[in-house]
This record gives C-alpha cells, sequence and structure tokens, in this order.
C-alpha cells in the first residue's frame, strides 16, 4: 500500500462528497489488516446505476473510476436516501479462502475524539468470536472502561459467554460501568451463541428473515453483583449475517428495509444503517459479520 494511493483515494472521496452531494456527508477511515478502510457515506440524493455500479461520469463523477482502480476492494450501495462508497486499501497477496467478512463503523459523539463504544473479531477455522462494548456514557472515561473489556476479549475469547461476562465485570470493577453484547459462531455446526446485558441491540439475518437477539437488562462494572446473563441460542446457515449496534444508533432498524444491502460489503451494511439511524447524543457503533461460505455475495 502506497501512503501516496492513500492520499489520493481520500481526496476522491472528499471531493466528491462537496461536489456532488448538498446534503453533506462525512469520510469514515478505520485500520484494516495492513491497510486503511475508506468509507464515504452522503444522505443524497443517490446515484444513477448501470448493472452493479455506477458508470464512473455518472453521480459521484470520474474520480470514482480511480478510486476502483487503486482500492483493493471496492463496493458502492446507492438508494435516493444516499450513496455509501467503500474503498479498501492494502495487501493483494493471496489468502486461504475465509468463512466470514467482517466490518464495522464506530464514530465518537460529535465525530471526533475518542470513542466509548469498541468492538473485536476473532476468528478460529470455523468459529468466529464477536465483542461489541459501550461504556456508559462518552468521552475518556467510557474509552478506557470499554479498552478493558476488550483486553479481556483479546487475551482469551469466550468460549463460555457466561464465564466471559463475569470476567469482564471482574475486570472492569466498580466503574461507571458498560454494556455488551457478545457472540460465538460455529459454521461447522451452523450454530449461534449470544449473550448481551443492557441496550445492546442485536439481530441476525437469514434467507430473508431477520430475528432479534435479546439481551438482559443490566450494567456491568456498577456494583460488586453481576447481573444475570441469559444465554440465547439460534440457527446459523451461509450467507448468514449478525448485525450489533450500541444504542448510539436509534433501535427501530431493518436492514430488509434496504433492497440488495445485504448483498454488499459488511462495512457497507453497516455505514448505511449508521447513516440513516444514527443518534445525535451518544456514540454509535454498527458491527456486521457475514457467513461468505459458498462466495462472499
Amino acid at each position: 500500500m502506497r501512503r501516496a494511493d492513500v492520499e489520493l483515494v481520500a481526496t476522491e472521496l472528499a471531493t466528491n462528497l462537496v461536489r456532488h452531494t448538498s446534503a453533506g456527508g462525512c469520510v469514515l477511515y478505520r485500520p484494516a489488516g495492513d491497510g486503511i478502510e475508506l468509507l464515504a457515506v452522503d444522505e443524497g440524493p443517490g446515484l444513477r446505476t448501470e448493472g452493479a455500479f455506477p458508470a464512473p461520469h455518472q453521480g459521484l463523477g470520474v474520480g470514482l473510476g480511480v478510486i476502483e482502480r487503486l482500492a483493493t476492494t471496492f463496493d458502492i450501495y446507492s438508494t435516493e436516501r444516499g450513496t455509501v462508497v467503500l474503498a479498501r486499501l492494502g495487501s493483494r497477496g493471496r489468502r486461504s479462502p475465509p468463512s466470514f467478512y467482517w466490518g464495522a463503523v464506530n464514530v465518537p459523539l460529535g465525530g471526533g475524539g475518542v470513542s466509548g463504544d469498541g468492538w473485536s473479531v476473532a476468528v478460529e477455522n470455523m468459529s468466529v468470536a464477536v465483542l461489541l462494548v459501550d461504556g456508559l456514557g462518552h468521552g475518556e472515561g467510557a474509552h478506557e472502561v470499554t479498552r478493558t473489556a476488550l483486553s479481556v476479549f483479546c487475551q482469551q475469547p469466550p468460549t463460555d459467554l457466561r464465564d466471559f461476562v463475569r470476567r469482564v465485570h471482574a475486570a472492569i470493577g466498580v466503574t461507571r460501568g458498560a454494556v455488551l453484547g457478545v457472540c460465538t459462531i460455529d459454521a461447522a455446526e451452523d450454530r449461534l451463541t449470544y449473550a448481551g446485558v443492557g441496550n445492546i441491540t442485536g439481530r441476525v439475518l437469514i434467507g430473508g428473515a431477520s430475528r432479534s437477539l435479546l439481551s438482559r437488562e443490566g450494567t456491568l462494572g456498577t456494583e460488586v453483583k453481576g447481573p444475570t446473563v441469559d444465554v440465547v441460542r439460534d440457527d446459523w446457515a451461509p450467507g448468514a449475517i449478525l448485525v450489533l449496534a450500541s444504542d448510539g444508533l436509534r433501535s427501530q432498524w431493518d436492514p430488509r428495509a434496504y433492497p440488495g444491502l445485504v448483498e454488499h460489503d459488511p462495512s457497507v451494511v453497516a455505514a448505511t444503517l449508521y447513516r440513516d439511524h444514527r443518534r445525535a447524543t451518544d456514540d454509535a457503533t454498527v458491527l456486521c459479520v457475514k457467513d461468505v461460505r459458498g462466495g462472499p455475495g
């Protein structure tokens, strides 16, 4: 990955927003493997498309072709609500076919500074463990609580979800507290296991159906005794998508309301839901994990 390529792609994405979207928008970025992921997110009026992607001369202008040529992963989703453009730059080296793709958007309150939300994904063979944490409030205090929870996950990804929640509660100590959603997916057994504490929203999308994952009321780290933990078990399948979101998103969202969205990169799914359902009063995070056995979709 060349720094000049990243600078050019970021400049083209931002320039397109200024020139072609009167409603405004933003460019989000995060490290991705050995590279960087850039997402241009706007609120309309959408692109006229021919086939899978807009023609380079339409909508966003000729710069779109430059972005597509330089990116190792390129994706667009556009409706009358707006457009999301993904450009991921990094290694083009060969890898073993993965079982899962994932992507996320994590935006702090006001768009700058540290976020009180955090997420992590750990994959081993045909299994994946997923964590989304929301430290109560926002700013440095919430950020530190979330970092502690993420360190527990990174040191030992969960197998027993009740035990994992207890370990996070003990690590946080009596602090401002946090809520979380933690999930393990066994693709070999087509089985999902989930535990949620507090106002984390979870959905599983399989074959056009959307099922909610229920969390237990409570907060970690605000008292000596930890909250009660319920473990939910559900079916999983090739092509299924897990979506977790913090309460920085309004809870009444459904990816099925967006034609064709689930066929796109998980980061595009996350950015689209963030754009349309974010709250202006809190950090906001959307995390999507997609089973891509049989093809990326």
